[in-house]
Parts: C-alpha cells; sequence; structure tokens
C-alpha cells in the first residue's frame, strides 16, 4: 500500500488517544475504579475523544483505494478475517481477565460481563462489514454517487427509525452489529457505514488531482461550510446544547446531524494533518509514523489486551488510579503496543527468512 503521510498522521493521532479512552471507559464508567473524575467529563473527553473511530473508518475508506489488496476476493477475505481477530481478541480482552478477577474476587458477575461483552459489537467486526461491503460495491461495479446514496440512505434510515426494545441481551448485541438498539450497540453498520464511504470518495479524488494542497484546502473549506451551517440550523431550531450533549453521552449512536458534525470534524482534521505533514522534514520520524500506522491492528489489539491487564490487576487489588493520570497511562500503553506489534512483525519476518534459508 501506498503510504500518505497525512493518513498515517491521522491513524497515529487515534491510536494515541485510544488507550485513554478505552482506560476512562473500563475504570471510569463501567467500574468505579477511578478518583477524582471531574462533574465535566463528558464535555472534556467527548471533545477529545469523538473522532478516534471516526478517523479510522475514513482511513479504511482510503485504504482501500490506495490498497493492491482491495480486489473483490481479496476484501472478503480482509473482512472475514477481522471477524476472526475479533473473536481471538475478545478472549483475551473479555474471557480471560473477567475470569481470572472473578475468580479472585469471588464474583461470578463479572465473568458473566466478560461472556455478555463477548458478544457485543465492536470497531473490528463493523471494518469487517464495510470491507464486505466494498467487496460488493467492487464487484457490482458501482458508481461513486450510488455509493454515496447508500450511505446517506443509511444515515437518513438511522435517523428516522425508532429504536427497537428488545430485552433479551444476546439479541440485543447481535442486532446492534447493524442498527442502533442502546448504548450498548457500538458502531452499528447502518449508522457508520457513512464514514468509509466518505474515505473511499475523498480517496478516490484524491488519487485524480495534480495538487494535494489545493484538494485539502477545498475540502477543509467545504468541511467548514457543512459544520457551521448545521450548528446554524441547530442553533436556531434550539437543539444545539441537546445535540451535543446526546452525542457526549451516546457517541454511537449516529444520526444526520451528528454525521453532518462529525464528518465534518474528521475532514478538517484529516486536512490539517496533511498541511502538519508538510512540516515534517526528518525521515527517520516520517518512517517511525508508518511504522505505526502499518501495524494499526496489532497496535489496537494489544493495547487492549493491555488495558484489561491493568484492569484487572486493579480489580483485585482493589485500588484506583486517578482521573487525570489516565492521560499518562495512556501514553504508556501506547507506546508499549507500538514496540510489541513491531515486535511481532520483526518475529514473522525473521521467521519466514529463516524457514525460506532452510
Amino acid at each position: 500500500m501506498k503510504r500518505i503521510l497525512e493518513i498515517d498522521l491521522i491513524k497515529v493521532l487515534a491510536l494515541m488517544l485510544m488507550p485513554m479512552s478505552h482506560i476512562f471507559d473500563e475504570f471510569g464508567n463501567y467500574y468505579n475504579l477511578m478518583n477524582n473524575i471531574p462533574q465535566n467529563y463528558t464535555e472534556q473527553l467527548g471533545i477529545l475523544f469523538m473522532n478516534i473511530p471516526t478517523l479510522f473508518m475514513i482511513c479504511l475508506g482510503f485504504g482501500i483505494v490506495l490498497s493492491k489488496n482491495s480486489t473483490p476476493e481479496k476484501l472478503v477475505k480482509r473482512g472475514l478475517f477481522m471477524f476472526l481477530i475479533e473473536a481471538v481478541l475478545n478472549i483475551f480482552r473479555y474471557i480471560i481477565p473477567h475470569s481470572v478477577a472473578a475468580f479472585f474476587v469471588k464474583d461470578i458477575v463479572l465473568f458473566k460481563n466478560g461472556l455478555e461483552l463477548f458478544f457485543m459489537s465492536d470497531i473490528l467486526p463493523f471494518a469487517g462489514f464495510a470491507l464486505l461491503f466494498f467487496a460488493l460495491v467492487k464487484k457490482l461495479n458501482l458508481s461513486n454517487n450510488f455509493v454515496l446514496i447508500i450511505g446517506l440512505f443509511c444515515t437518513f434510515i438511522q435517523t428516522f427509525i425508532p429504536h427497537p426494545n428488545v430485552q433479551n441481551v444476546y439479541l440485543k448485541y447481535l442486532m446492534g452489529y447493524f442498527i442502533y438498539v442502546d448504548e450498548s450497540s457500538f458502531f452499528p453498520v447502518i449508522s457508520w457505514i457513512i464514514y468509509p464511504i466518505i474515505g473511499y470518495l475523498l480517496g478516490q479524488k484524491l488519487i485524480e488531482v495534480s495538487n494535494r494542497t489545493s484538494f485539502y484546502l477545498k475540502t477543509s473549506l467545504l468541511a467548514l461550510f457543512i459544520f457551521v451551517l448545521t450548528n446554524i440550523y441547530l442553533f436556531l431550531t434550539n437543539s444545539i446544547q441537546a445535540r451535543y450533549y446526546l452525542f457526549m453521552e451516546m457517541g454511537f449512536q449516529m444520526d444526520l446531524f451528528t454525521t453532518l458534525i462529525i464528518s465534518s470534524i474528521s475532514v478538517m482534521i484529516l486536512s490539517l494533518s496533511y498541511f502538519i505533514g508538510k512540516l515534517f522534514v526528518n525521515n527517520k520520524l516520517k518512517d517511525l509514523i508508518s511504522s505505526i500506522s502499518a501495524n494499526v491492528n496489532s497496535v489496537y489489539c494489544i493495547h487492549w489486551v493491555l488495558v484489561k491487564i491493568l484492569w484487572a490487576i486493579a480489580i483485585i487489588f482493589a485500588f484506583k488510579i486517578e482521573y487525570y493520570s489516565l492521560f499518562a497511562i495512556g501514553f504508556i500503553i501506547f507506546v508499549l503496543s507500538s514496540m510489541l506489534a513491531h515486535l511481532r512483525k520483526f518475529l514473522i519476518k525473521k521467521d519466514k527468512l529463516v524457514r525460506y534459508l532452510s
């Protein structure tokens, strides 16, 4: 895959912030393992973390355009592999740490929670569905305009259909892969498919233009226009405060207005990363960024395992972390995850070389 610095920068930024977001969820949101959480934490962390998954999904769309492994057949294989990665990760992220914690503190509820979380939707299976969607797009040779219509249609469906009231927890989790049911529905396909579509369409345009600076200037201005126009409408209808509060509380509930706001911010961040990247003159720094970005799936999985190991230790030994320490801890986990992902890649290459030479 051809490396594009602004895409790599976006991925590394998202990877850096992601452990902090998950530490807060595991220690502060779901379990009482964090001290001194400020009253306005929703606004603080929502503004900081709200674009992490959308940036990943926009980058996924870019990657489909830029990668050589984007034939329909290879996209199907990559998509199915995402489901396999998710299943393996959930064993190490939920089943094992929750079982160990439950054993030591004699609390069967922790084990049940881990079992339920195993089946909950997440970004990896969504990425799998997105890759399968684009395999179909390429197989049927659908036009960019038709792909955009599909994305907008899905967004309108999620905006106007009522949320189903599902009592069975496992059925609720299953439905959450496709439509938003409640706050346990992470990355439902209907409301999130628009983001990789945006990346896919932007990637198509990017490879056509000769002047990337002009492209990103025009793109950022269009995104800014959409952002301002959407906020003016929400202000005039007296719903802007409620809209932002709803997003901060239930960020995975994407409807038309939330999508317009978040996608416009994400595109502006992407454009900004291009101009920041132009300031980089150190090739070693560029290589480091590209190396971390190329290991995005490994870094994602490893960071989750490290977060849950720390969580299990906190449960077993009954200690809490300070709210503001999550930023330092998150950064340390990001660094460790990146190093371990790089080591894993090095060992795989070394093993292949040894087998080839022998």
